[in-house]
């Protein structure tokens, strides 16, 4: 499940959820929020994460010492 899927399924809970309890209306968005905050916040970490072990792999790779050591 996607992200976007995935908030789409939280809105329309909470949305059947707030018409029969609407005074939690604020409560509930509030932590959503949180969590989708910190959810693109995890997302954006893996992303640099993943170009710096890209820029290792590449260096390794370049590296006479690896050439000669997997030789």
């Amino acid at each position: 499940m996607t992200i976007d899927t995935a908030e789409q399924v939280l809105n329309k809970a909470l949305t059947a959820y707030v018409q029969n309890n609407p005074a939690e209306k604020k409560e509930i968005q509030a932590a959503l929020d949180v969590l989708l905050d910190k959810t693109g916040k995890a997302t954006s970490i893996a992303s640099e994460c993943q170009k710096a072990l890209q820029t290792c792999l590449t260096i390794i790779n370049s590296c006479p010492y690896a050439i000669l050591r997997t030789s």
